[in-house]
């Protein structure tokens, strides 16, 4: 019937205007930023560098896949490029069209 697990109290009233920053915010000129005192130089370098290893990896693994839809894309508007022109002259004109006269 009793929770041992302790629920953390939270503050009703906003602190006065002007008053430091209280808790693990602080105000930056970019704005708020959340500070944890487990969170050193060497722990934000180590996410750093692990979220580049991740995006390097990701980046390898789909690389090949994007290569061949561009190599299609390329070999389709190259078979296809009067139907581009014929895209773009329709925009240009509808805009040319819609344009207000000064």
């Amino acid at each position: 019937m009793g929770d041992a697990r302790k629920v953390p109290e939270f503050r009703t009233s906003a602190p006065p205007p002007g008053s430091a920053p209280t808790g693990d915010f602080t105000r930056t000129a970019v704005g708020a930023r959340l500070r944890s005192p487990a969170m050193n130089r060497n722990t934000r370098l180590a996410i750093r560098l692990l979220a580049i290893g991740v995006i390097v990896v990701g980046a390898v693994m789909i690389l090949p896949i994007v290569l061949g839809g561009l190599e299609r894309l390329l070999r389709e508007i190259r078979i296809h490029w009067w139907l581009l022109v014929l895209v773009a002259l329709a925009i240009w004109t509808l805009l040319a069209l819609g344009a207000k006269k000064r």
